[in-house]
């Protein structure tokens, strides 16, 4: 029993990390796609509600949203 408990949190586990790489993913491609005139307000708002409707939960949804608009801006501080 220890062993299908195990391998059913191990295999949870991976399909959480999985499922957060490909929030993070469509985020940084919807990132790519907005308008760099829109503010960071809502840019970020857009892209939650982006991921939300494509049924991700909020804290993945805030993760992949975050990660996005992080690398997003540490791109435009380039010269």
């Amino acid at each position: 029993m220890d062993g299908t408990l195990a391998g059913k949190a191990v295999r949870e586990a991976f399909a959480e990390v999985d499922l957060l790489d490909r929030a993070t993913a469509a985020a940084h491609k919807r990132a790519r796609a907005l308008s760099p005139t829109l503010d960071a307000e809502t840019r970020r708002r857009r892209l939650y509600g982006f991921l939300a409707r494509r049924g991700y939960d909020h804290g993945v949804c805030m993760q992949a949203t975050n990660a996005a608009l992080a690398d997003d801006s540490g791109d435009d501080d380039t010269p």
